[in-house]
This record gives C-alpha cells, sequence and structure tokens, in this order.
C-alpha cells in the first residue's frame, strides 16, 4: 500500500513526526516502543498488519517519539521518556484538534501514555498497553534489573543492533520469523533507521529507570492491558502488574512467544480485543449500508496559521472553531461523524440541505478571520457501531482536497442530483482522486444570488 504521509509537529523541544490514516469515528493515537521508524513499518506486511487492522475501525495517529525514527533527537532521562513525551503528545493533539483521544503504548511506549493520562485524565477515552511496564521489577529483583545484568544486555544490544547477520532481538521479537532471511534483513535496517547502537543502549538504559508505580491508582481512564504469556524480551509479570495496580483494568494475555504484536499469530486477536474495547462493537458483527450525502470541510492553509498562532491559541480556535461546525450540522439536519484536525465529517439525507450546509459553514469560518474549503459527494456508505465509512467517504475528503479557499467542490454525481435546483455549478476539469478509482468531474457549485 501508499504509504501515509508523514508530518512533523514543531514542539519547544524539536520536531515531532507522525502519520494519522485510517476511517471511522473516533481516534487512536499509538505510541510504539523503542524500535520505531514510521516509514519502515510500511516496507513489509508484517510490522503494518496490527496498524491497517486498526485503521478499519477509528483513525490512527502514529508517531515517533522525540529521540528516536524520524523525531528529532532529544535529551535521554527517564523524565524525558515519561513526562517529556507525555508534552508532546499534548502539543500534537492540540495541533490536531483532538479534545480527547484513545492512546495505545506498545512496550516503551506505554511510559509515555501512562503519563500523559495522569496528567492529563480529562483528555483520554481509553488507555491500551500492550507489553508495558511501570517498572522494571520482576520476581526476585523488587528494586528493578540489577545493574550487572542491565550492563550485559546492554552489551549484547549494542553488538547487534542494526546487525544484518543477527539483528537484536530476532529470536524474541518474531520467533516464527527468526530464519526468515527478508525480514532478518528488513529488522536490521529498521533498526539502523530508527537509532544509532549507541542511542538504541542510551535509550533502554533510561527506559529500565522509569518508575511509574506510584501514578497507577489514580489512572481514571478505562485500561486494557494485553500481554503473551510467552514474551522474551518484556516480563510477561510487567503487564500483570499493570494491570492489578489500574483500577478496573481489564487483562488479556496471550498464548504466544512473540513480543512484537504484529509478528505474532495473535495479530487478529489483538486487533479485535481493542476494536471491541474502543468501540463495545465485536469485529464481523452486522453492518448495514444506506445512500448518503458526506460533506467535509477544513480550514485553508492550517499550517500557516498554527505557526502564527502557536500552538495554545490555534487549540482555542479549534475548539470554537468545531462548536460552530456542529452547531451548523445540527441546523442543516445533518449528523457529525467526526471534528478531527482543523476540520469536520458530516453525513446528510440528502444534497440540498449538505451544499447548504457546507455553504454555511465556510461563511462562520470567516468570522473567525479564517479561510475554509469544502468536498461534497453522494454515495453508499457503511455504518458499524455509530461509525460511517466507505469509499464515498473517502471521495468526498479527496474532493474536499482540491477545493479553493472559500470553495465547495462538488462530484459530477451532486451537480446530477440537484438538476433544476436553484444553485449554479461551474466545471472545474476532471481529476484524478487519490486512491479512488476512475476520473472525476468536478465542479465548484454555490448558490444562485
Amino acid at each position: 500500500m501508499t504509504p501515509p504521509e508523514v508530518k512533523y509537529l514543531s514542539t519547544a523541544d524539536g520536531s515531532i513526526a507522525y502519520q494519522s490514516f485510517g476511517a471511522g469515528t473516533g481516534c487512536l493515537v499509538v505510541v510504539p516502543g523503542l524500535l520505531t521508524h514510521i516509514e519502515a513499518v510500511w516496507s513489509r506486511p508484517e510490522p503494518s498488519r496490527l496498524f491497517l487492522a486498526l485503521a478499519r475501525f477509528t483513525r490512527v495517529v502514529l508517531l515517533d517519539k522525540r529521540g528516536i525514527g524520524l523525531s528529532d533527537p532529544s535529551p535521554i532521562t527517564p523524565n524525558d521518556l515519561t513526562q517529556g513525551r507525555a508534552r508532546d503528545l499534548a502539543s500534537l493533539m492540540d495541533a490536531l484538534g483532538l479534545e480527547r483521544a484513545a492512546f495505545m503504548g506498545i512496550a516503551g511506549g506505554g511510559s509515555a501514555v501512562l503519563s500523559f493520562a495522569s496528567a492529563n485524565p480529562g483528555r483520554v477515552d481509553a488507555l491500551v498497553l500492550y507489553a508495558s511496564w511501570a517498572h522494571t521489577s520482576v520476581p526476585g529483583y523488587p528494586d528493578g534489573v540489577p545493574a550487572p545484568v542491565q550492563e550485559k544486555y546492554l552489551r549484547l544490544l549494542a553488538q547487534r543492533w542494526g546487525n544484518d547477520a543477527n539483528p537484536a532481538w530476532l529470536e524474541a521479537i518474531a520467533p516464527a520469523l527468526a530464519q526468515d532471511a527478508d525480514y532478518r534483513l528488513w529488522l536490521a535496517h529498521a533498526q539502523r533507521l530508527a537509532a544509532s547502537p549507541a542511542r538504541a543502549c542510551a535509550l533502554s538504559a533510561a527506559s529500565a529507570q522509569v518508575d511509574l508505580r506510584d501514578i497507577l491508582p489514580a489512572i481514571q481512564a478505562r485500561t486494557l492491558v494485553m500481554h503473551a504469556s510467552g514474551d522474551q524480551v518484556v516480563p510477561v509479570d510487567y503487564s500483570r502488574e499493570l494491570a492489578a495496580r489500574i483500577p478496573g483494568a481489564r487483562y488479556v494475555e496471550l498464548q504466544s512467544r512473540d513480543h512484537f504484536p504484529h509478528t505474532t499469530e495473535n495479530c487478529s486477536e489483538i486487533a479485535g480485543a481493542i476494536q471491541e474495547f474502543l468501540t463495545g462493537k465485536a469485529p464481523g458483527e452486522a453492518a448495514h449500508r444506506r445512500v448518503a450525502t458526506i460533506v467535509v470541510a477544513d480550514v485553508a492553509d492550517s499550517t500557516r496559521t498554527l505557526a502564527e498562532l502557536g500552538n495554545q491559541r490555534w487549540a482555542d480556535v479549534l475548539e470554537q472553531l468545531h462548536a460552530g461546525l456542529r452547531e451548523q450540522v445540527r441546523h442543516h439536519g445533518g449528523e457529525v461523524v467526526d471534528t478531527a484536525g482543523d476540520g469536520i465529517l458530516a453525513v446528510f439525507e440528502g444534497p440540498r440541505q449538505a451544499v447548504r450546509c457546507a455553504e454555511a459553514m465556510l461563511r462562520y469560518v470567516r468570522t473567525l478571520d479564517l479561510e475554509a474549503r469544502a468536498g461534497v459527494h453522494t454515495g453508499e456508505v457503511e455504518v458499524r457501531g455509530g461509525q460511517v465509512m466507505g469509499l464515498a467517504v473517502h471521495t468526498a475528503a479527496r474532493i474536499a482536497a482540491l477545493a479553493g479557499c472559500g470553495e465547495v467542490l462538488a462530484s459530477r454525481t451532486i451537480k446530477d442530483l440537484l438538476a433544476g435546483s436553484p444553485l449554479a455549478f461551474t466545471q472545474r476539469g476532471t481529476h484524478s482522486l487519490r486512491g479512488v478509482p476512475d476520473r472525476w468531474e468536478l465542479y465548484r457549485v454555490r448558490e444562485l444570488d
């Protein structure tokens, strides 16, 4: 598949690389573990399996944490790995216009997620922790892994990190793939892209010093904890402790020896458990299809505006923006599907009220000294568990992306359905829409004076 676009968030501590993809209501922010490079993930089918499965029912935001992968280097201390990364998550949510989201922490990413949830309980819908830990204490080592054991581990990590012949963790990460030469080379390449051996060791050493046990009883978000029983990288006792200390946490132990969730034969089970936990709907539950008109609208040139206003002022503007857009959709008889980012996705029973709403939304945005654009299309959508998805949704989004500032752009379908209405359609050419079959005639649409 075509990898999702990499975008950058500028913070006081450097730039954070992230990708946003998927459909449906809600948003899941995924914070991966030590080995992370969000472009390398998409170069083999195994690493992307879990993310693709999650993207079928929710929007996914995947990032390279500060200090690794495509994100800028940063200091390496337990505080940077917890509170520093938690601040990055807050800045990312502000930039994307997310008031609340669900969070998934994988392995070392769990410490950032737990720190964020502790500091920002009102912004967390739910937590998913996979092979994570609050402290590296295990039976026999109540105060954490002893220094000699840690030093031996770090020496081995430095020797094997990025080694084509025998990359770090090969046998432990995915025992079933340990003899796969192509996977071995991919793993070594991904490690080299993620960090140097010295940086990987420094990050691993700092992770071992993290101690978040005191905050666990105060975690308010509903939490799902998952771990493979035979994990040879992160002891399963770490997750058992998390589940025991976080109030009301649900614990799922998988019968597997794999450390990475995407390499295990349980990948579908993992994605299904997350879907049911977040949406209340198990995979495969009945969906129904209907014809609807979709409106996608967003702020034009929002990156420049964000740079001018700064993160906090932009977050305030987005809050006002979303409230006003929701009111316009309600007034015109539509249903809001998503308000992630700097725009909105809404569905309507018919094209007439959809176009009127799109124009009203653009007028409202101008009252905020901003400009917006909108795309409108009618087609069949799938409704499952309160989520709206399908090719028609993607088509409307691609049309919106081609619209100019202050413009409502519509498909030929809309023009044909509204023949004879008091609307003016101006042809804007025939276009290829990324990821959508065929070529599409597009029209600027506006009310007749």
